[in-house]
């Protein structure tokens, strides 16, 4: 009686380690199954993804009043008149698509692009430099931001864009955009120019070369 007794607790020891070990599998099993759909539903994700390429930098914009703006906030009265100063000429030049990429546009040999100084009381004197001619001259004019919206007007000089609204604005470099005449397709909407601020030994002497004094 007490061999079977003990044969017994034997043969139920077993059967309950055995139904352990198969809950432990089942567990283990579909634990597996969870990482594996995971695993596949990321490689999915991957294979549905499309390379468009490199599609450079891009400017947010904004369609206001049937007019591509700049998404960016106006550059306070105070930054700007601090910043502001000196003398600035055309860097670079860009088209910004309706999209807002940035692509490069060529700078033409021979042409006078802008370059102007900052004088006192908002006055701005353009320096014009002709290659066609050799000479040199210069205009007189003035100029006035509005804080509201980031856009500096140019009264008298820099006919390239009288409304010219300001994108950045650091200690050497200013940019901003424009609606030229050339935009007016979908891959350039606007215009940016890229200003370099001139060192002081390189603007220095511009008025007598130009004729201004």
């Amino acid at each position: 009686m007490l061999t079977v007794l003990s044969w017994n607790l034997g043969l139920n020891k077993i059967t309950y380690n055995q139904i352990i070990m198969k809950r432990i599998f089942a567990v283990a099993l579909l634990a597996f199954s969870i990482v594996g759909i995971t695993s596949c539903g990321e490689k999915i994700q991957e294979e549905q993804k499309v390379d468009f390429g490199d599609v450079g930098p891009h400017i947010q914009l904004d369609y206001v009043d049937g007019e591509f703006v700049p998404k960016t906030e106006p550059i306070g009265q105070d930054i700007f008149d601090a910043l502001f100063q000196g003398t600035w000429t055309l860097e670079q030049i860009k088209h910004l698509s309706r999209t807002g990429k940035l692509t490069d546009v060529e700078k033409l040999i021979g042409i006078p692009y802008p370059c102007f100084g900052i004088k006192e009381g908002g006055k701005l004197r353009q320096y014009i430099s002709s290659p066609a001619t050799l000479e040199n001259t210069y205009k007189d004019g003035s100029y006035l931001y509005n804080p509201q919206n980031g856009i500096l007007n140019f009264f008298d000089v820099v006919e390239e864009h009288p409304e010219f609204r300001v994108v950045t604005l650091k200690e050497s470099e200013m940019t901003g955009t424009f609606k030229g005449e050339d935009n007016d397709y979908d891959q350039a909407v606007l215009t940016l120019y890229v200003y370099r601020r001139l060192s002081p030994l390189d603007e220095a002497g511009l008025d007598q070369l130009h004729g201004a004094e």
